[in-house]
């Protein structure tokens, strides 16, 4: 067995002695053997000490001075480390027994910089194996913090290129690092859940306050902006980043959150407000129907688009370009067609965005991208460009994001349709509604057609219904009228 096979494994601790027994235990019965064991105690209260000399002979064993938080320590670990590899465990976190094995069979086998895997958390596994594409690792980890450090093991020398753990960040120091190894070296997301992992109250961890994360959040999206742009994730970034205002006194918030605002050009507060549940005006139907494993319900009404065909046909406008504009106004007019739940927060979405189905030149339908509601002729311009590019079929799959701020739109253009019910996938959880119609037709020299709603009882009922009815109705008469 050559130098290159060992592992160094770092455990940091503080004043968790029981459960750091778990963790060395975790370790020491891996069916992986060349390893050695490091403790950093980051100057714990607790005898940790003689607790190792005590009950495990062969560990390496260092406490800090003074208490360091968990970046310094995991640096010093990797100080002390005497072979070319490391893997991190916390030591409220357990290992199962194969994890080293698996990990160092794949950075062989693939000539690896870095590996990690999915990990279990109050018994689900996590991240979905979906959220992560090892053909754009960095773009994988950059959309989501899906790192784990209990299950990652990397090369000692691309940790020294990258600089370390950072510590002078209090908050994501490990996502932050993760990001400066991934956008440089090769790495392999393996999806096994070979980790438990445990987040409690005073875990090196996770004990860090609101403040702190905000600042480390911000300086992540200036530093990282030019990426995010790329991807198409500035807005799924800006959404974690708002979270933040309801954990800290709205003048630090605002403070704060400035240089973002200068760098992206707006107001945060006119994208979306929270609204507590309290202050929900259906709270008790709002609880009711969100517990259903299938809280959706569809309902098909027949509408009268007699001066929107004809305008469509006058001007040569698209009507499905110009239903989709008409849709998505009437929806953000309609406060409850906003409304979307996310975790234990409801949000408003000030300016919701549409996508729509079309059909590629392999004759399959895809999803475009989002389109705002900008003014009409713009509108109608970047729906057309959108349509021809997906058409071609020329969007990387990466930017086909789903966001909460959307509707769903779809038209079936073949045949008129009486009743509809989107297939769903429930084990994802949304709140966004589905909007689909069929072929116009006439009926006493008029226009109409029919239009599938499906819409998540938790906001939307029939009240709701017939607002949106009345609403597209005035839609389409200011459209006209106005032209």
């Amino acid at each position: 067995m050559i130098k290159n096979d060992f592992v160094s494994v770092i455990i940091t601790t503080y004043n968790r002695k029981e459960k750091l027994k778990n963790a060395i235990n975790s370790v020491l019965n891996q069916t992986y053997k060349n390893f050695e064991l490091i403790i950093i105690d980051d100057c714990s209260t607790e005898e940790i000490e003689q607790f190792i000399k005590n009950n495990f002979k062969s560990i390496k064993y260092y406490k800090n001075s003074t208490n360091l938080g968990v970046s310094a320590s995991r640096n010093k670990g990797i100080e002390l480390a005497s072979f070319e590899t490391i893997a991190f465990l916390d030591d409220d976190d357990e290992w199962l027994p194969n994890k080293l094995q698996i990990c160092m069979n794949e950075m062989r086998s693939g000539n690896y910089d870095f590996v990690f895997t999915q990990f279990f958390k109050n018994s689900k596994v996590y991240p979905d194996s979906t959220f992560v594409d090892n053909n754009f690792i960095f773009h994988s980890i950059l959309k989501n913090p899906i790192l784990s450090p209990s299950t990652f093991v990397c090369k000692k020398n691309i940790l020294q290129n990258v600089g370390l753990f950072d510590q002078k960040i209090k908050c994501f120091e490990d996502y932050e690092l993760s990001l400066r190894i991934a956008k440089n070296y090769n790495g392999k997301f393996i999806p096994l859940a070979l980790t438990t992992v445990n987040f409690t109250e005073n875990s090196l961890s996770s004990n860090n306050n609101a403040i702190e994360g905000l600042k480390t959040r911000i300086e992540l999206f200036i530093k990282y902006n030019n990426f995010l742009k790329k991807y198409h994730l500035e807005k799924e970034w800006l959404k974690g980043i708002t979270n933040f205002q309801y954990f800290m006194e709205y003048n630090i918030y605002k403070k704060l959150i400035h240089p973002v605002e200068m760098i992206m050009g707006f107001n945060f507060d006119i994208e979306r407000t929270c609204i507590k549940e309290e202050c929900l005006n259906r709270i008790v139907p709002f609880k009711f129907f969100d517990s259903f494993d299938k809280p959706f319900w569809s309902v098909t009404v027949k509408i009268n688009i007699n001066k929107l065909v004809m305008f469509c046909k006058k001007n040569k406008y698209s009507f499905y370009g110009s239903m989709s504009y008409i849709l998505l106004n009437a929806c953000n007019n309609v406060r409850n067609f906003r409304l979307r739940k996310e975790g234990k927060y409801i949000f408003d979405y000030a300016n919701l965005q549409a996508q729509f189905t079309t059909l590629t030149k392999s004759g399959n339908a895809d999803i475009t991208r989002r389109i705002k509601n900008n003014n009409f002729i713009t509108f109608i311009k970047n729906f057309n460009e959108l349509k021809q590019e997906t058409f071609n079929e020329s969007i990387p799959p990466h930017h086909l994001e789903i966001y909460d701020d959307v509707i769903f739109l779809s038209c079936l253009p073949w045949f008129d349709i009486k009743h509809l019910e989107p297939v769903m996938n429930y084990s994802w959880k949304d709140y966004i509604p589905r909007i689909t119609w069929g072929k116009y037709f006439i009926e006493n020299q008029q226009y109409f057609i029919n239009i599938s709603l499906t819409v998540h009882h938790a906001f939307v009922d029939g009240f709701h219904v017939q607002q949106l009815l009345c609403e597209i109705e005035r839609q389409i008469d200011i459209l006209v009228d106005k032209k």
